[in-house]
């Protein structure tokens, strides 16, 4: 898998990170992600500093996370046993 060097803005801060090639597409994705979520934080909330922005986005896309992930334990669990069945 070849990595390459991709430039990337979040909040007007230009960074290179090191990408596989077949995997830029989703990362210029997740930037676009990032930055939406900043801006809706922002828009919502009434914190004026930009780390506490950074923080609640981080907060929120944590807990999301962890409930698609527990989503995702609860229907394995359900799907075990009929697939045991079959």
């Amino acid at each position: 898998m070849t990595t390459k060097a991709v430039t990337i803005s979040i909040l007007g801060k230009t960074y290179k990170v090191n990408c596989p090639k077949e995997k830029q597409l989703e990362l210029r994705d997740a930037v676009a992600e990032l930055e939406r979520r900043i801006s809706e934080t922002q828009q919502r909330s009434m914190l004026h500093g930009i780390e506490g922005v950074l923080i609640m986005t981080a907060l929120n896309m944590s807990h999301e996370l962890l409930e698609q992930q527990a989503l995702l334990e609860l229907l394995d669990e359900q799907t075990q046993p009929i697939a045991k069945k079959a």
